[in-house]
């Protein structure tokens, strides 16, 4: 470190060969991070990069400054910007789930009468000697797979789609 012809205390840097770059970027003014013009000037930096994230805001301030504590003080001006306070705490957008099969809205229906796969298997649920009706199944890439090998070899298509029919099973 030293103090220059204005008695700003600055940093020595490593790129005095450099061409092109500016006298403050070479050797950045250091501040204290609690002193009054540091927390303005962070929060200039903080409201004039919108609101941005962290370390953007803290690679700008470090062309021009080295200010101690940099990243703490940023957190608690940020944590205090009313404007982040407001917009970091609301959802972007409201969570949409999708709506429920017809067929699980079915009233007056035995329990298990449709039922849900999801990967677990050859399983055969009974209530009162009767199978199922109706199954779904997620798009998981054995059945995707298993799908296409059926496509395939259209006589064993045929056959299950005869067998599903005889069975009531949609």
């Amino acid at each position: 470190m030293e103090i220059d012809e204005n008695g700003v205390l600055r940093l020595k840097g490593r790129i005095k060969a450099a061409k092109d770059v500016s006298f403050t970027l070479n050797r950045p003014a250091v501040l204290s991070g609690d002193s009054s013009i540091a927390k303005l000037i962070i929060k200039h930096y903080h409201e004039r990069f919108n609101h941005g994230n962290h370390n953007t805001v803290m690679n700008e301030i470090r062309q021009r400054y080295y200010i101690t504590s940099l990243r703490s003080k940023l957190r608690k001006i940020a944590y205090e910007c009313q404007w982040c306070r407001i917009n970091r705490s609301l959802p972007k957008m409201p969570s949409a789930e999708g709506d429920l099969p017809p067929e699980r809205l079915r009233h007056h229906q035995p329990p298990f009468h449709v039922r849900g796969l999801h990967d677990i298997g050859f399983a055969s649920i009974h209530r009162s000697k009767r199978n199922l009706r109706v199954m779904y199944s997620d798009n998981g890439t054995n059945f995707v797979g298993a799908n296409k090998e059926l496509m395939n070899i259209q006589e064993v298509h045929e056959k299950m789609k005869k067998e599903a029919d005889v069975r009531t099973i949609t």
